[in-house]
């Protein structure tokens, strides 16, 4: 029986409340999420499909219907009375709703589809197929908008298009759409934000945009008053510039009326801020110049603050933001138009092919449970609602759930200081909200248990944590304080393991330049420096031992044990895996970026593009220089030599035309190559066709041989995974997938390289902050720590927020001149608090990964300048102007005992009044870049004298005695051929319909079936017959499923054959090609009669015999041992006394009665059709027939 903590029990036993568990990181939430249900379900007598657990992911789904399966065997083992209830529960477990909230809204909307008149054979919709039906609805709305036009339509264009495009307004339309997805009424929420265009200057005081702004000003205002008193304080320190105080107070009193006059109306703050006057210090020559330097700094960073609301709040006054606004209100209006147009567009598509996207799920079950009788049944059904990962949430997932929820029937589960998914619009106050407002007590309705110990990681990781976080993070930035409910409490015991203190690397960028020493190298990438320092310290570690708890004793540690987490993938990881893959250390990148970027997928798609265009210069010279082409950098010279001024095609066509040399040869038949897989390009089906490609050139097994060769040969078959998806939309053709491509890359919708390790591989892990999220490592390397925080997102020209609506850019389109909106303004402020927010709990979560040790890396310029700073960020002010992690940590450690290193750099004491001692232990490093560059410059110059060395070699050098014993084996393995190429071009399997074509010179056939290309388009075509092959499918289904007691009539096949149109088996078009008299006939025969009068009749009979190769293709060596698989259907075959009878029907035309050659044709299928059956009966077959039906007649071989 598990020791469960005090909380957790309570989290367990809780019965008759809406629960909030706040679990802290590493505190066991889902054990205790999955022993409630337990409990549940034994002591409560609830059936497992009576509850409702949703989960973030399928994979989480998928991992605690796992462990609720194995807590419930591991109850059935203890043998009780409850075995049969539990065995009941394993039965029902299958059934159980665990599952995502789409999931769920997939069940909602199968079961009650004529609520909102949703087809019920709707599929979810691929991202490909959903991606170009967008582009298409756009592209549609767009073009009638400028039939249309409409004047608001061009103002709209010209304020928010590009300069040469209307690109970026199509983009802000998706972007608005796909934004107001997250919220449970969609256009109502854009109609109100719209109307908050349309107020006065008494409306404007009262809007969510002044008060935001207004708190913004607040802190800063804050931030001032804390600057100037610490300039105030050391003007009085003795020696300090005493003159200087009369000043800083008048700016202190100015200041505090400002921020006083917040509370009134936004006009009487204009005037105040207009009327501030900063004094002029006076002259101290007697102070100490540092001191005096100090004050001056501090006051001066105070008026910087005044500036800053002057000139980027308060640019216009009040006035004149009011009439932006009402000026923008008719632009936004018709922006809203243009996102209802495109939502009804889009939504017909989607309703013609009968798919629904993931956020249709959300919101046609928001519309189904708007059903009070649907809700009430939903009510009834579940006792108890789950949700994990609760601080994920969004509004529409909460309203949901409240729509379902009974009145204290609901379990909310997650750690608010972990939610790191804004940009999927998750919404974190949700979780806040509760967590501020639910009691403590047991019997509160709302209730709220807090898990505070942490199981994961040793006691100096945790008190490090507490720390940092303790002094970085607020309800103001991070959305929730850091305070004795929020601090990580040790809950497992640890053995102890040597220099268990948190390490900080701080690097250096700048370094002293030395001449001897090339510029490139001392221009290193920062990425690369910190990369090898890293690779470095891993080596390092290797040598340090940790406490093994599952084996129980003490181990070095191994790759697999070490992971590197980076905020962002793209960029860093590939630099860190060739730093590693050069010192050796094995290490895999989990990462959802650089797919394009990959030099084989890049190449291949070249190939593509030049394949559908030949008249692309870049692409088609790329694949000319490449293995595919073969070109040296020469011969491209010279093909360029002979046309400078057109297409690079156009050069390579009056090179053949002027030439008569080996250079031409080889461009005519690489033309050739390319018209040829054109050609095959418009029959073959694109994923086909790109496997086709990828071996006609060898470029599979090609970059197969090439270093990382596995990861190369696996991002192409992505590429052919992807093609296959395609394939399947309604959409064809190489042009349109070379198109989609390009539309993926240009909406950044990049993909990760293909996943080649296990879990169990000992390498280094390499992976996002975010793709860490749930995961434990004994060692943990947070790098990148000094890459600056990406606040592009206030940049855009509109901004969206959740609660703030709009923030467009007001421009003036007679002046040609804009500025940002005061909508904007504070959009700008609220989402760059919101995102910094966000990165202080990617923070979090990237130091609460560690079991053992978290090892901090960052690289940064001017150490001993940001110390500075560091030592004077005590207030949020100085928090939210932090450019990277490292001067949230550096701030803090320039604070802590263990700083010294730090303090020394900027020559300041350590404060004991104001912070006391701490119990976390750090370790901090100044490195530099010097080593790492003067490594590179060496091992440089061991590769240009080695190069040197092969350059000028010379066998006569040395001793021919010396190499001999060598250079046989070498020429054997160089030189050494495969002994059967002709294996290597022989089907693992053909059918027997394949088999007349069987020979080598129409092996390609046999691979790639080639359609009968329809000249006529289809929308003249009519209504289209049915081929020959298919009518004769179709009398090949019936006579498999005619009952043979009833076909002595064309009455009784006929009833027969509506029977089946009446179950759907075949359809009513295909029942009239059935021509039943012929059918009739057939059973008339003398075969037929046979057939009818035999014991035991077979049809339709599949089978699958293994042949020698050389046996069924024409052309094979004697001494090729190759097999292969035939397979085939037997139409009919029957027994009598003596043997098998086989018939096969066939529909072809016979010419003036000759039978013999139609005979002529399928011998050889025949003859394998009988070896195939007597191979696998073991009777004798003694006659074998066709059945001809274009004569009635059956024809015996």
């Amino acid at each position: 029986m598990k020791n469960w903590t005090t909380e957790q029990q309570a989290a367990i036993d809780a019965r008759g409340s809406n629960l909030l568990i706040s679990a802290a990181a590493g505190s066991g939430k889902t054990a205790v999420l999955v022993e409630r249900i337990i409990q549940i379900i034994l002591k409560d007598k609830i059936d497992i499909d009576r509850l409702l657990i949703v989960t973030f992911t399928n994979a989480a789904a998928g991992e605690m219907r796992e462990r609720i399966a194995g807590a419930i065997m591991e109850e059935m083992e203890r043998k009780t009375e409850q075995e049969a209830h539990l065995r009941r529960q394993i039965n029902l477990l299958n059934r159980a709703s665990i599952t995502t909230i789409h999931s769920f809204c997939i069940d909602v909307v199968r079961r009650h589809f004529h609520i909102i008149d949703v087809d019920p054979g709707f599929r979810i919709g691929d991202i490909t197929e959903t991606s170009i039906m967008r582009l298409e609805a756009l592209e549609e709305l767009f073009e009638e908008e400028y039939q249309g036009a409409h004047e608001t339509f061009f103002r709209l264009v010209e304020a928010f298009g590009g300069t040469k495009e209307d690109r970026p307004l199509q983009d802000l339309v998706l972007k608005v759409y796909g934004f107001i997805q997250s919220q449970p009424y969609p256009e109502v929420w854009l109609k109100e934000k719209v109307g908050d265009f349309s107020l006065s200057i008494e409306d404007f005081d009262e809007s969510l945009w002044i008060k935001t702004i207004k708190s913004r000003i607040e802190i800063q205002l804050k931030g001032a008053m804390d600057l100037l008193n610490n300039a105030l304080s050391i003007a009085q320190e003795p020696g300090g510039p005493e003159v200087y105080e009369e000043a800083i107070l008048s700016d202190l009193g100015q200041i505090s009326e400002l921020y006083d006059s917040l509370t009134l109306p936004i006009t009487s703050f204009y005037e105040h801020l207009n009327h501030i006057n900063h004094a002029r210090l006076k002259p101290s020559k007697e102070s100490d110049p540092v001191l005096k330097e100090e004050s001056k700094n501090l006051r001066d960073k105070a008026k910087g603050i005044i500036k800053d609301i002057k000139d980027n709040i308060f640019t216009v006054s009040p006035e004149a933001y009011v009439e932006d606004l009402n000026k923008l209100h008719p632009l936004m209006d018709y922006l809203y138009q243009l996102v209802t147009g495109f939502t009804s567009r889009y939504a017909q598509k989607k309703a013609d092919r009968g798919i629904v996207d993931f956020n249709d799920l959300e919101h046609y079950g928001l519309e189904i449970l708007a059903n009070e009788l649907v809700a009430q049944e939903y009510q009834q059904r579940f006792e108890y609602i789950f949700v994990d990962e609760y601080q994920d949430s969004n509004i529409v997932q909460e309203t949901l759930i409240q729509s379902i929820k009974r009145k204290d029937n609901l379990f909310m589960v997650g750690d608010v200081k972990q939610s790191i998914y804004r940009f999927r619009l998750a919404d974190p106050s949700l979780f806040i909200e509760k967590y501020e407002t639910f009691g403590e007590k047991e019997g509160d309705i709302n209730r709220r248990i807090d898990l505070a110990k942490n199981f994961r990681s040793r006691g100096e990781v945790l008190a490090g944590v507490n720390y940092l976080f303790k002094y970085i993070m607020s309800k103001e930035l991070g959305e929730i304080g850091y305070d004795h409910r929020a601090a990580l409490y040790q809950g497992a015991s640890f053995e102890s393991i040597k220099e268990p203190s948190i390490e900080v690397n701080l690097i250096e960028k700048n370094m002293e330049i030395d001449e001897d020493i090339e510029e490139e190298l001392q221009e290193l990438a920062d990425i690369e420096v910190e990369a090898r320092i890293i690779a470095k310290r891993i080596k390092d570690l290797l040598n340090e031992e940790i406490y093994d708890e599952k084996n129980e004793v003490y181990r070095r540690l191994e790759f697999k044990d070490i992971v590197v987490l980076l905020r962002t993938t793209k960029n860093w990881a590939q630099s860190f895996l060739e730093a590693f893959i050069r010192e050796g250390i094995p290490a895999y990148a989990d990462a959802n970026t650089g797919y394009f970027e990959a030099i084989e997928v890049g190449m291949f798609l070249n190939l593509l593009k030049v394949i559908d265009n030949k008249r692309q210069d870049i692409p088609l010279i790329s694949v000319m220089r490449s293995p595919i082409g073969e070109f040296t950098t020469a011969e491209l010279i010279d093909i360029r030599i002979n046309d400078k001024n057109g297409t690079y095609y156009d050069a390579i066509e009056k090179y053949i035309e002027k030439n008569e040399d080996a250079l031409k040869d080889k461009l005519v038949s690489f033309i050739e190559k390319l018209n040829k897989w054109g050609n095959e390009a418009r029959y073959i089906k694109i994923d086909q066709f790109i496997w086709k490609l990828l071996m006609d050139t060898g470029f599979y097994y090609y970059v197969g041989a090439m270093p990382g060769g596995l990861q190369r040969q696996a991002n192409l078959r992505i590429l052919f995974d992807r093609a296959s998806q395609f394939e399947k939309t309604s959409i064809k053709g190489l042009f349109n997938f070379i198109k989609f491509i390009e539309k993926l890359q240009g909406s950044k919708g990049d993909m990760g390289a293909a996943k080649i390790l296990g879990e169990n591989d000992n390498v280094v892990r390499i992976m996002s902050i975010h793709k860490s999220k749930g995961l434990e490592f004994p060692v943990v390397i947070a790098a990148g720590m000094g890459k600056n925080f990406n606040l592009r997102d206030t940049s855009a020209d509109v901004l969206l927020h959740k609660d703030l609506g709009l923030g467009p850019k007001f421009v003036d389109s007679n002046l040609r001149t804009y500025r940002d909106s005061i909508a904007k303004l504070a959009m700008k402020d609220q989402i760059k608090i919101e995102s910094l927010s966000e990165e202080m709990r990617i923070l979090y979560v990237a130091f609460t990964r560690p079991k053992d040790k978290l090892i901090i890396v960052g690289s940064l310029r001017k150490i001993d300048r940001l110390v500075t700073n560091w030592n004077q960020a005590d207030n949020i002010y100085s928090l939210m102007n932090a450019k990277s992690y490292l001067d949230w940590i550096g701030a803090a450690l320039i604070k802590h005992p263990h700083g010294e290193v730090l303090r020394e750099l900027g020559d300041f004491e350590f404060n004991e009044l104001k912070y006391k001692a701490e119990d976390s232990k750090w370790t901090v490093n100044i490195l530099g870049r010097q080593a790492v560059v003067l490594e590179e410059h060496e091992k440089r110059l061991k590769e240009e004298e080695y190069k040197e060395k092969l350059t000028h070699f010379n066998r006569e050098d040395f001793s021919p005695h010396r190499h001999t014993e060598h250079k046989e084996e070498i020429d054997n393995r160089l030189n050494w051929q495969y002994p059967y190429p002709q294996a290597t071009v022989i089907p693992s399997k053909l059918s027997v319909s394949d088999i007349k074509k069987a020979n080598m010179g129409e092996m390609d056939s046999i691979v790639h079936q080639i359609p009968t290309l329809v000249k006529t388009p289809k929308f003249m075509e009519g209504k289209k017959a049915l081929t020959a092959a298919e009518r004769g499918t179709i009398i090949h289904f019936v006579l498999q499923h005619l009952a043979l007691n009833q076909v002595g009539s064309e009455e009784e096949i006929s009833q027969q054959i509506d029977l089946m149109v009446a179950r759907e088996l075949i359809t009513e078009e295909e029942a009239q090609v059935v021509n039943v008299g012929k059918i009739v006939n057939y059973f008339k025969s003398e075969i037929g009669k046979r057939m009818l009068g035999a014991e035991k009749v077979y049809r339709e009979s599949p089978f699958i015999i293994e042949k020698s190769a050389k046996d069924v293709i024409h052309g094979l060596s004697e001494n090729l041992e190759e097999k292969l698989l035939v397979q085939g259907v037997i139409d009919c075959y029957f027994e009598e006394m003596d043997g098998l009878v086989l018939v096969d029907y066939k529909n072809d035309i016979v010419l003036n009665g000759d039978t013999a050659s139609i005979m002529t044709r399928y011998d050889v299928q025949l003859m394998m059709y009988a070896e195939a059956l007597e191979r696998i009966t073991g009777k004798q077959v003694k006659e074998t027939y066709l059945y001809l039906f274009d004569v009635d007649q059956g024809v015996k071989r």
